[in-house]
């Protein structure tokens, strides 16, 4: 058995990104968990949520924490209210909607040490003047 590793640290708004629409707070770090896992929380405007995208380097599970959010993967939509759960595996295309009258909030987990890599490209795409790329994600 190998050493054992933890973290624990508190919320910090200082790793927080925004774009419009969204505001992403990176609360555990890949570097902070052996590089294996990374925990995020999404707060989503009413409306709003990502265009489809596929990661090519990590599952994805989702916990509602406020709101309700639509789920489109592969053609299929699922709707999810608070405490609600779901998961993505790497590979398939997906996005997210809030659905709701008000601020949604999303845990998502990662199980990669680069998704934090991810959502750099992925704010600095979606900041930029006129439609995206989303190949250069």
């Amino acid at each position: 058995m190998g050493k054992s590793q933890f973290h624990f640290q508190e919320f910090n708004p200082a790793l927080t990104k925004t774009m419009p629409g969204l505001k992403d707070t990176l609360c555990l770090p890949p570097d902070k968990a052996g590089g294996t896992l990374g925990i995020s929380l999404h707060e989503f405007e009413p409306g709003s949520g990502p265009p489809p995208h596929i990661h090519l380097q990590e599952d994805e599970a989702f916990i509602v924490d406020e709101g309700e959010f639509e789920f489109w993967y592969e053609g299929n939509t699922t709707r999810l209210g608070k405490g609600g759960v779901g998961y993505v595996s790497r590979g398939c295309p997906h996005t997210i909607k809030n659905v709701g009258v008000a601020n949604g909030k999303l845990w998502i987990i990662v199980n990669s040490s680069t998704f934090h890599e991810f959502l750099d490209k992925f704010f600095n795409l979606m900041s930029q003047p006129g439609e995206p790329d989303m190949n250069m994600v």
